[in-house]
């Protein structure tokens, strides 16, 4: 297994249970949406100089002024490890990255007036070989410019397109959500890329790609270019505001690799080849929102899933759907749902549609049963969507099978209580029972 392959399964894990895990040594306390500890690269005594934010997901000491984000890049600051050494070591020991981190700080260790206020550093731009610039910072408008236009410069085949619609169930009018992923050496489809940019009077972005996720610079070859996987499926995911935010890359059947669907994203790679790359960027942690062919007034409630195929349906079936990239990213909803509702939508009524196996993976249904307790403590009316394991695995299996009949609304904390907490419970007496037996 490759370390991106590794860094994709423990991404479904929380940044907390990852820190515990990689850093063993260090104790950290949770207050509100952050994580405090006695910082590790100085001689700390009280709690209130370093903190994790969880909202923001960095991590800052403003004594000695050490800074980061990510759980990943913190574990290699600490242990002065690589981003490989670092993944395999959690990848190895992802099995103990289970629960959150609740303990409160104790007051002897903690400061008496201060408050950590985590900022997350705006490094300057770069100028790169005369020409190109790397900017971190890139807006969504120009993300969704440079995304929107690199599709477009992509379209999908006739056959692709029969396989969406006759296959995967997609309607003509989501048919533009999909594109034929190019390859990094088509110099003909960078040709039409370049001139897209320029029609729509952003030319100037094609000089800014580095900063923006999937775009990278070759030393080697000394030119821009992007991760790309042959013969993939690519994928636009909008934020709340319509904006393409991020792509997604479904990968062929003929793939040898242990998932299917790839971010757009390039941080990994500079990481892993230092020497050969640099100046990439991570995507983070998206939420794709789908809106249904309709007003959204008439929505019946708010759907969280994981998967794009899954998210469409579910808009076809009256919800504004909530598309998340594993399901330990649940957390990142929660702001999607605040600002959602700022712009009008109703969201009183979320319904959670995660795979059937949420009911035999404990991994997937402690994390579908958090987001369920933590929807219904910010006052939610929640529900989950259930169907019987032979209909298929996700709610697009379920329909394109014939079988949205068979698919149940069941209130969330009656599931909760019948169904995943007392599965969770068996899992972890099983797991123990195992263990005492080794």
């Amino acid at each position: 297994m490759t370390i991106s392959e590794m860094k994709e399964v423990l991404d479904e894990y929380p940044a907390d249970s990852l820190l515990e895990v990689g850093m063993p040594d260090v104790k950290f306390y949770a207050r509100g949406s952050q994580l405090e500890a006695l910082c590790p690269f100085h001689g700390d005594h009280k709690l209130g100089n370093f903190g994790y934010s969880l909202a923001k997901d960095c991590w800052r000491c403003f004594v000695c002024g050490k800074s980061g984000s990510g759980p990943y890049s913190l574990i290699m600051a600490h242990r002065n490890w690589s981003f490989a050494e670092t993944v395999r070591y959690l990848y190895d020991r992802r099995s103990s990255c289970v629960g959150r981190i609740t303990e409160a700080p104790p007051a002897t260790l903690l400061q008496k007036s201060k408050k950590v206020r985590l900022v997350t550093p705006k490094p300057s731009p770069i100028l790169v070989n005369d020409e190109f610039v790397f900017d971190p910072s890139p807006t969504a408008e120009d993300k969704s410019t440079v995304y929107s236009c690199f599709a477009a410069a992509s379209p999908l085949s006739p056959s692709w397109t029969k396989h969406l619609q006759e296959i995967r169930g997609v309607s003509p009018l989501e048919i533009p959500y999909f594109f034929r992923f190019p390859s990094s050496k088509d110099e003909e489809f960078m040709s039409r890329f370049r001139k897209g940019l320029e029609k729509r009077g952003a030319g100037n972005l094609y000089h800014r790609l580095l900063g923006i996720p999937g775009f990278f610079w070759n030393i080697k070859e000394n030119r821009i270019s992007f991760i790309g996987y042959s013969g993939a499926l690519g994928i636009l995911n909008h934020d709340e505001q319509g904006l393409v935010s991020s792509i997604e890359m479904r990968l062929p059947d003929s793939a040898v690799r242990s998932t299917r669907y790839i971010p757009f994203s390039s941080e990994g790679i500079c990481l892993n080849h230092p020497d050969d790359y640099k100046y990439g960027a991570n995507v983070g942690s998206v939420i794709d929102v789908v809106t249904p062919p309709f007003d959204n007034s008439s929505i019946q409630g708010v759907a969280v899933t994981e998967g794009k195929f899954k998210a469409l349906h579910l808009s076809r079936m009256e919800f504004l759907a909530l598309n998340i990239r594993g399901v330990g990213n649940w957390r990142s909803v929660l702001p999607v749902l605040e600002n959602l509702e700022n712009k009008g939508v109703n969201t009183s009524r979320v319904f959670i549609a995660f795979d059937a196996d949420s009911r035999r993976n404990p991994a997937v249904a402690e994390n579908s049963a958090n987001f369920g307790k933590a929807l219904l403590d910010e006052g939610y009316e929640v529900y989950y969507l259930t169907w019987p394991n032979n209909c298929g695995k996700g709610v697009d299996d379920v329909v394109n099978a014939g079988q949205r009949g068979k698919i149940r609304t069941v209130e969330g904390n009656r599931f909760l209580q019948t169904t995943l907490l007392p599965f969770i419970e068996r899992a972890k007496k099983k797991k123990l029972a195992e263990a005492a037996g080794a």
